[in-house]
């Protein structure tokens, strides 16, 4: 009986180890339930409360209601808050930009809430009316060759820009001063086109005979009665709500505009209140309705603001954003929470610049309030994202103990089915083989 308990012991023993290195944690640590402390390692010492005197408490009904944002920010232990804001890349938003931080800003401090400005920022303007003006002093230098290169590298800036940046004046002197410049060049066809250019952007334009030759002065006149005799053009313009419409260098509305226009180039800049700037040059041969797409950009989804929050470490999200409804801006402030993205409070913006950051630092204190008092976690962060993959089956400890139980049963079977008799197969020696 030695050997089949023998071989018991031993598949029991190799089961009950591969059971063990199943519930090893990825770590190298074994995971156990209600496991008692080893007696080698010693228990932590508890803390003494003898030197330390518990701090008094005072009534709810004493704490002035200006310290609860510093109180919440004291009983908030770990990761603190972060703030998203953004606004679009419209001019209109990007005025109003930095007073709305700065109401943020101090609303989040004594949260110890951390501000993230993810607003992209809209395009430079262009540089074209100080190439103008170098282009001008060029030519009144008689460097004529340098003249004709930045005139050109402004026409096409005013082209691609829609003359945003330029006065009407400072847009004429542009092709008036490349067709001066140009006739020096021996281009006469050339300069007739930007006289042309010039006197169709205004044709009440008069030049100055004490600054510009006699011949610069008649080509130019020649070019206002050719311009001048074409039948005028109806162009409408309609607009995103909010929007302030250019046309050659010249404000002319908000968001319709209707212009009567000489034949020619024209060229449109159009400031979107939510988009970035609209820019066209159009050549006008007829009447024409021109319909400025909206274009309005898009915040960051949801999913995206979720994984810059964990990855940064906070505790709870907060985005505030700004947009537009029916042209009016108004502030959303909403938390990202377990369940998808929930509104903590709006505001419309006004006329007054100083009521509404006060109305939006009240909202922010009060949001982030809202956030402290309901114990916003990390979980709650990232409970509406994926969840964790189930357990592998091979780190099951059951399975290993039912897979080791039954490797024990196969090994010992023989002997437990052995009958214990006498074996009918026995080994003979013959006797020869003891003989020295």
């Amino acid at each position: 009986m030695r050997a089949p308990v023998r071989a018991l012991a031993l598949a029991l023993a190799a089961s009950t180890a591969l059971a063990a290195l199943a519930a090893r944690a990825p770590d190298g640590s074994v995971a156990t339930a209600n496991a008692a402390p080893s007696a080698s390692t010693p228990a932590a010492p508890a803390p003494s409360t003898a030197a330390t005197p518990a701090a008094p408490t005072s009534p709810a009904s004493t704490t002035p209601p200006g310290s609860r944002p510093a109180a919440r920010a004291a009983r908030r232990s770990g990761p603190a808050p972060i703030v998203f804001f953004w606004s679009s890349p419209g001019q209109a938003d990007a005025d109003a930009r930095p007073a709305l931080l700065a109401a943020i800003d101090a609303a989040a401090a004594p949260h110890g809430a951390r501000v993230l400005d993810l607003s992209p920022r809209p395009a430079a303007p262009p540089d074209t009316a100080a190439r103008v003006a170098r282009a001008v002093a060029a030519y009144d230098g008689m460097r004529f060759g340098e003249a004709i290169g930045e005139l050109d590298v402004a026409a096409a800036a005013v082209a691609e820009h829609g003359a945003a940046g330029l006065g009407r004046d400072a847009l004429v002197d542009l092709y008036l001063y490349r067709a001066l410049s140009k006739i020096e060049a021996g281009d006469e066809a050339g300069a007739w086109n930007d006289f042309v250019r010039a006197a169709t952007i205004d044709p009440a334009r008069i030049l100055d005979p004490a600054r510009f030759r006699p011949t610069a002065v008649k080509s130019f006149t020649r070019a206002v009665k050719e311009v001048s005799a074409r039948a005028p053009i109806t162009l409408a313009i309609e607009a995103p709500v909010g929007s302030r419409i250019h046309l050659d260098g010249r404000p002319i509305g908000r968001d319709r505009a209707r212009e009567i226009l000489q034949p020619g180039e024209h060229y449109i800049a159009v400031e979107r209140p939510a988009a970035p700037a609209f820019a066209r040059a159009i050549t006008l041969a007829g009447a024409v309705t021109l319909v400025v797409p909206d274009d309005a950009a898009r915040a960051p989804s949801e999913a995206d603001l979720r994984r810059r929050a964990l990855r940064l470490g906070a505790a709870a999200a907060l985005v505030v954003a700004l947009s537009r409804q029916d042209g009016v801006p108004v502030v959303e402030l909403r938390s990202l929470e377990r369940g998808g993205a929930a509104l903590r409070g709006a505001v419309r913006l006004g006329p007054s610049p100083a009521a509404d950051a006060r109305d939006l630092r009240q909202a922010v204190d009060r949001a982030l309030g809202e956030l402290d008092d309901a114990g916003a976690s990390r979980a709650d962060l990232a409970g509406s994202g994926p969840s964790a993959p189930p357990p592998r089956w091979y780190k099951n400890r059951w399975l290993w103990l039912a897979i080791g139980a039954a490797g024990a049963l196969v090994a010992v079977s023989p002997f437990l089915l052995d009958s214990g008799g006498p074996s009918s197969v026995e080994a003979t020696l013959p006797t020869g083989a003891l003989d020295p």
